[in-house]
């Protein structure tokens, strides 16, 4: 489970029933003690002791503070009446917390008494030269909060390249959300409810982000024509190389490379798909490139790789960006050859919802190959390439700029890069076989057409 910024909530795990004579459950004390000040900064432990025994839920929820210690463990019970919960704190901040809140209430005795909401606050030393940070005012977290909700009105009312795909109406999306957001007493809590008012959209690309943390509400929900573990045994040779590429081959010498995303964590993370490339173009059999799982990440990445696929410069897509009510006009995307790796044998691009972002420019890119076959189901339609727009709370949203289009200026976004041939799987088609690479495999082996003599 993902800690929240600035909420704490575990839930109880069950509820005992209530005695006739219960009495709601009191704090016996609590380190660090309520107002204490000049504690050590760095890893400290929140204890809790109880006067009874308690049930195994709990609820902390911080408030007060400009910043949040990091939890470094999912907190638990020593005893019945003995919580804690191991945490990070910085030098010089000032922290509160709430055991219990008006509307979480897992702190509970075992009878099923809820504790009544227990407050303390305490502040660390501060570095050389360091003043103590105390709590911001409501009024200023409130003037904060209103300014963020002017800056994402405007981010997508003015550069959300998606704004009218799927017929939000922004203006009544924000008259419910802008008070409720204004109010929040945490970037965290604002950010949750801002990730309410743009789910709609239902764009993976439009979100929110508090410290380094995705705040999101939309999932898409689809079928993936892909079984990576079935893969693995159905793929002759089968190596994975790290988490993007992993490589087979089959006996007659076709080549397979699947490649999982496009993100670079290293210079050499995509040396054994070059490698795979040159093997496949010896063999001269032909290759099956499989995206059908690629979670995107860099087109650049998909430009070296798809670029040993060409021998000359070839238009692959076009693009533009929102200004305002209009788009710029649209420039064209030029897929380069690599010098270095070439590849001219036949190849078959699986493709699938499972594909989403770069991999689709990817997909473009592939589809203006000459000779290469796309086969599978259309690619997610998910390509936004999201900018980043500082709210002033400590919220950032992601922000679509621009709109992915074909050669001939129509957008993927909400379609997807189609497939040439295109094949209709159910999940249970997946159970002992996979029928799109199969199809691949018999499209790859199929021998060439004669031309008819003279």
């Amino acid at each position: 489970m993902k800690f929240a910024r600035k909420i704490f909530a575990w839930f109880a795990l069950g509820a005992a029933a209530s005695t006739l004579f219960a009495t709601p459950p009191r704090v016996v004390s609590v380190m660090p003690a309520d107002g204490t000040k000049d504690v050590e900064p760095g890893i400290f432990e929140l204890r809790v002791v109880f006067d009874q025994a308690m049930q195994a839920g709990f609820t902390v929820d911080t408030f007060k503070t400009y910043k949040v210690p990091q939890p470094l463990a999912m907190g638990s019970w020593l005893d019945t009446r003995t919580f804690v919960l191991s945490m990070k704190s910085e030098p010089g901040q000032t922290y509160g917390f709430s055991l219990n809140t008006a509307r979480r209430q897992n702190f509970r005795s075992a009878s099923g008494e809820p504790l009544a909401v227990h407050t303390f606050t305490f502040q660390t030393k501060p570095a050389p030269g360091q003043t103590v940070q105390g709590p911001p005012t409501a009024g200023d977290v409130r003037e904060a909060n209103r300014e963020a909700v002017v800056r994402l009105k405007q981010a997508i009312e003015r550069e959300y390249s998606h704004r009218d795909l799927r017929g939000v109406d922004w203006k009544k999306q924000f008259a419910k959300y802008t008070s409720i957001m204004e109010s929040a007493r945490s970037a965290q809590i604002f950010a949750a409810f801002a990730a309410e008012l743009v789910e709609p959209a239902q764009d993976v690309h439009l979100k929110l982000e508090v410290e380094g943390k995705e705040v999101s509400r939309f999932r898409r929900s689809v079928f993936r024509n892909i079984d990576f573990p079935l893969l693995r045994r159905l793929v002759p040779e089968w190596k994975q190389h790290n988490a993007s590429v992993c490589t087979g081959r089959f006996p007659d010498g076709i080549g397979y490379l699947y490649i999982g995303d496009l993100v670079h964590v290293s210079p050499a993370d995509f040396d054994p798909a070059f490698r795979a490339i040159e093997a496949a173009a010896r063999e001269e059999r032909g290759l099956i490139l499989d995206l059908r799982g690629n979670k995107g990440g860099s087109d650049l990445a998909a430009e070296q790789i798809a670029g040993c696929f060409v021998e000359q410069p070839v238009v692959f897509g076009k693009y533009s960006l929102r200004r305002g009510e209009e788009f710029t006009e649209s420039k064209e995307r030029l897929l380069a050859p690599n010098p270095k790796t070439k590849f001219r044998a036949p190849v078959v691009v699986l493709i699938g919802r499972g594909a989403i972002s770069s991999a689709e420019s990817f997909a473009l890119m592939m589809k203006a190959v000459p000779g290469s076959v796309l086969m599978g189901d259309p690619t997610a339609g998910c390509s936004g390439n999201p900018q980043p727009v500082d709210l002033g709370n400590g919220v950032t949203a992601f922000v679509p700029r621009w709109r992915n289009l074909r050669p001939d200026g129509s957008c993927i976004e909400g379609e997807g890069v189609l497939p040439d041939i295109a094949l209709k799987t159910k999940k249970w088609d997946f159970r002992d076989k996979d029928p799109v690479l199969e199809a691949a495999l018999a499209h790859l082996r199929k021998p060439p057409t004669s031309s008819p003599e003279p």
